[in-house]
Parts: structure tokens; C-alpha cells; sequence
């Protein structure tokens, strides 16, 4: 037994601390960035989660805030976050994916407020 455990564990290269083969990460210095499936990333063969792969609220506010530069601010951070999707797809896939759909949330709540602002503003030059 003491043979198998001693195969499964190794040192990380950063801080010197064992590593279970199966880690993506250390758990101790957050080091090593070995790719992996996304099934092996969600757990499935006990991958470590990743204390970066989370969407910050910085990163909320910023998409948030393209609300108020009507018309251009969608498009814009539409274009910042699928650019940012596709960086962080690989190494922190739970943001990326967050980070697209807030993004496509903001775009499209932009565009809605953008229609209903023209047909307020045109409604009442017209009636």
C-alpha cells in the first residue's frame, strides 16, 4: 500500500510540498497549470479547483457598466468579453464561461433599453 501511495504523490516544482499526481494545482502555492478535460476539471477524477477560476465583481461591474453608454457600450464589451473567453477557455474555464454570458446578458439588456429609449424619444416627436 505504502508503494502505491508513494507513486500518486509527488513534489511541486514551486514550493517543494506533495502533490497528489491527480492535481491540477498545489494546494499549497496554487503552482502548476497542467491542461486537462473538463470532466477531469469538475471533479470527476478529483482535480483541485482553482482559487482564480472565478469570475471577480470587478470584472460584473465593468460588463454592468456598459449600460451607460447606450448603443456603443454593448457592442463594445460583447467584443471585450468573448476576447476574454477565449484567453481564459483553457486555464480557467468556470470564469470564461461566466464572463461570455454576463457579457451576452449585458449586450442584450443594452439593446432592449437602446429600443425601448428610441421608441420613447421618436413616440413623442411623432404623437
Amino acid at each position: 500500500m505504502s508503494r502505491q501511495k508513494e507513486a500518486t504523490v509527488a513534489a511541486c516544482e514551486g514550493c517543494g510540498e506533495p502533490v497528489a499526481d491527480g492535481d491540477r494545482y498545489c494546494p499549497s502555492c496554487g503552482d502548476g497549470e497542467k491542461p486537462v478535460s473538463p470532466a477531469q476539471y469538475m471533479g470527476v477524477s478529483g482535480q483541485t479547483w482553482h482559487p482564480e477560476d472565478r469570475l471577480e465583481g470587478y470584472w460584473y461591474a465593468a460588463v454592468w457598466a456598459s449600460l451607460l453608454a447606450p448603443f456603443v457600450g454593448g457592442w463594445i464589451i460583447l467584443i471585450l468579453t468573448t476576447v476574454l473567453q477565449r484567453r481564459w477557455r483553457h486555464k480557467y474555464p468556470s470564469k470564461a464561461q461566466k464572463i461570455c454570458v454576463q457579457g451576452w446578458l449585458a449586450f442584450l439588456a443594452g439593446m432592449v433599453l437602446g429600443f425601448f429609449y428610441l421608441l420613447f424619444t421618436f413616440g413623442e416627436a411623432v404623437g
